[in-house]
């Protein structure tokens, strides 16, 4: 191979790692990569973004920190939430599951947000997984205003039954 070859393979590989960047941060996911033990190796914007803006530490969610030992620390409502996607977690790379799905709430002091969480082994590397965080809030709002629509249905429907 020629060092024109080579100068020219290494910038299209820049230039996919670049753009395999661009692709991540452009998601409105956060995305999180961990490893064999939990450890966060990559992270997208959303990711470090809904950090951010719900007053975390970055150097407490972002690269190198244990995303396991964070859902261990857990404590109060977020408590059973952080159990099970821990469990998840590690079933996941344990291969004793393909996927781990789990609906969230997740409520800011000024808004009711809900969150699907999705774990899936890494292609090209089973020891990781890719954990996503994707907002469900509109669904979630529009769902509980049809529950209500019915309850208020039904009780309506009783009514004129008196």
């Amino acid at each position: 191979m020629t060092t024109d070859q080579s100068l020219r393979r290494a910038d299209m590989s820049q230039r996919t790692n670049n753009l395999s960047s661009q692709v991540l941060d452009s998601l409105n996911a956060s995305v999180a990569v961990l490893d064999k033990r939990g450890t966060i190796v990559l992270t997208n914007e959303a990711w470090r973004r809904f950090a951010r803006d719900n007053g975390a530490d970055a150097a407490k969610t972002g690269l190198g920190t244990n995303y396991l030992e964070i859902c261990r620390a857990a404590k109060g409502d977020d408590a059973l939430t952080a159990e099970q996607t821990e469990r998840g977690i590690q079933e996941v790379l344990k291969g004793k599951r393909d996927v781990f799905n789990l609906e969230y709430p997740c409520h800011s002091p000024t808004e009711k947000r809900w969150f699907l969480l999705h774990v899936s082994p890494l292609r090209g590397d089973p020891e990781s997984v890719v954990v996503t965080h994707l907002s469900i809030t509109d669904r979630k709002m529009v769902e509980n205003k049809l529950v209500d629509s019915a309850r208020l249905a039904a009780i309506g429907q009783a009514m004129k039954g008196l």
